[in-house]
């Protein structure tokens, strides 16, 4: 495994697995919060300040996740990572239906 394929396989395991289980985490963590500020701990100001304070600190969380995924998104395809590459050969040869007809590496 070259370089290349490295770069790709994680860059492709962060865009495909890893940001999406993140983004749904912090979507759950906000929608617990809005679920604690208005039904279970409706009738104590005090719950309600910590939830709204929570359930924010989740929107910022999506809103960051999001832009990184974007980031990330702008790598791959600006950097080439899109995972179909040909690889460039160390060395030049005339390709025939053989292999190489100079050289034969």
């Amino acid at each position: 495994m070259n370089i290349q394929e490295f770069l790709t396989n994680i860059l492709v395991f962060f865009n495909t697995t890893l940001l999406p289980a993140i983004i749904a985490f912090a979507g759950f963590f906000f929608l617990v919060n809005v679920l604690r500020y208005f039904i279970i701990g409706g009738a104590n100001e005090e719950s309600q300040q910590k939830a709204r304070t929570l359930a924010t600190w989740g929107i910022a969380a999506l809103v960051f996740i999001v832009s990184l995924w974007g980031i990330v998104n702008l790598l791959v395809s600006g950097f080439g990572f899109t995972g179909a590459f040909s690889r460039t050969p160390d060395y030049l040869c005339e390709k025939s239906w053989n292999g190489c007809v100079k050289g034969q590496n």
